[in-house]
């Protein structure tokens, strides 16, 4: 017998006939009816639905946005309490540049009074660039350090080269 889109199998055993009366038969419908009146399948996250937003450092973009890939379904009672759901996030924290398009960054699983409904795995779906200017406004003491170090170096190299210079220019007149 289908009901609400879900087959079930109802059996009645010694069922009492009177006449042309099959009480299983009644009491298959009654079953169905109780059915239909106080149960369906309920959509407890709809496709699309915010799930997550993950923090980037340094990207191209402030945070990324996790979405629910599907509808996410159980067949429950018409008064079923919703606080029984749970949606678990186990992954990334902070997302970065290092973060590639088609990585898996983490799961989110979908339990219903402690039961597992759905588990997804989370696949980035956009390329996250980095940001040169927050990455200099991060680092810019390590920036300006490095910088100075290869102009000292660069003038270091210079003076070598005109001491240097200067050795062979006075072999060459002696």
């Amino acid at each position: 017998m289908d009901v609400n889109g879900h087959l079930m199998l109802v059996i009645t055993l010694n069922a009492p006939r009177q006449g042309n009366l099959y009480f299983n038969i009644i009491d298959a419908s009654n079953i169905s009816r109780f059915m239909l009146n106080n149960y369906r399948e309920e959509i407890l996250v709809p496709e699309k639905q915010l799930i997550r937003e993950i923090p980037v450092e340094l990207g191209n973009i402030e945070k990324y946005n996790i979405y629910a890939s599907s509808n996410v379904t159980k067949y429950l009672p018409v008064d079923y309490d919703i606080g029984k759901l749970k949606i678990e996030y186990d992954g990334l924290k902070i997302l970065s540049y290092n973060n590639h398009k088609d990585d898996i960054i983490g799961k989110v699983s979908y339990y219903f009074d402690n039961e597992l409904l759905l588990e997804q795995n989370i696949i980035l779906d956009q390329e996250i660039e980095l940001n040169i200017i927050k990455f200099l406004k991060k680092y810019y003491i390590y920036v300006i350090v490095l910088s100075l170090l290869i102009f000292l170096m660069f003038i270091l190299l210079v003076f070598r080269a005109l001491f240097l210079k200067k050795i062979y220019l006075k072999e060459i007149n002696n």
